[in-house]
């Protein structure tokens, strides 16, 4: 099918992507007291969102490509060693500036940014290269990418939050990222078929990324609440992440 053709309906998917990271909007009206309680909770739900959204959706999308190659684990492991390098980088900076007693957002803000970008970046052109096959095609795409990235945005803006920023500035930074989703559909159109020899690259890569986010700086601060009522709870929030990124496969499952 000519690219030409579909234009209107692939923008129009890509934008409802674009829109879900508008979902923390709800909580710019929440008061400070109540928000400030509800950030651990969606935490605890980001890391089972992030480490869902890895290891159920992006790795193994990436292995099922038809152009995938050996190397695919080695991004997955250079996408968490490059995560490595960026917060290194970004700590240097943070203490400079705590030196100088300029108040900074955490690292993390700027990590989750970028690993979320990217993450939107390749779902843009996973849906143009959809499209590009049919219009059926696009649309269960969007479906599916739909249907985890909800519960992934809801996760993404809680991190937001976590790293310092107030909720307005939470949901912009978050809106911002998911402006990847337009940039990822017009690098599809203009390289063609040359997207999906590369879609495996980036999903591997932004698994990576999600999966250091996860384990190396927010089950870190989870440990910090201390009880086993909160661990319980968290393990619960956690699974209930973990489940919301589990049910795109189990309804085409069940179809």
């Amino acid at each position: 099918m000519n690219l030409d053709s579909i234009y209107v309906p692939m923008f129009a998917s890509v934008g409802l992507i674009w829109l879900t990271s508008l979902i923390g909007i709800l909580a710019t009206v929440v008061p400070i007291e109540r928000l400030n309680k509800l950030i651990s909770h969606l935490v605890s739900f980001a890391v089972g969102a992030l480490l869902g959204g890895a290891f159920l959706h992006l790795i193994p999308q990436a292995f099922a490509h038809e152009d995938v190659g050996p190397d695919t684990p080695i991004y997955i492991v250079l996408g968490i060693m490059l995560f490595f390098v960026l917060e290194r980088f970004l700590n240097l900076h943070h203490e400079h500036h705590v030196d100088q007693k300029v108040d900074r957002v955490r690292p993390i803000v700027t990590m989750n940014v970028i690993g979320g970008g990217m993450h939107n970046l390749v779902d843009g052109m996973l849906i143009a290269a959809a499209y590009g096959v049919s219009l059926e095609s696009g649309g269960i795409t969007t479906l599916a990418i739909l249907l985890h990235q909800i519960p992934q945005e809801m996760g993404d803006f809680g991190i937001l939050l976590h790293g310092g920023l107030s909720p307005r500035k939470a949901l912009l930074y978050n809106f911002l990222s998911g402006g990847g989703a337009v940039i990822g559909a017009l690098i599809s159109i203009a390289i063609g078929n040359l997207a999906s020899e590369y879609s495996p690259i980036l999903l591997a890569l932004t698994a990576g990324a999600f999966v250091y986010i996860a384990a190396s700086d927010l089950i870190p601060e989870l440990h910090r609440a201390p009880g086993r009522k909160s661990a319980l709870v968290q393990l619960i929030l956690m699974a209930s992440g973990v489940g919301v990124m589990m049910l795109p496969s189990l309804i085409a499952g069940g179809h």
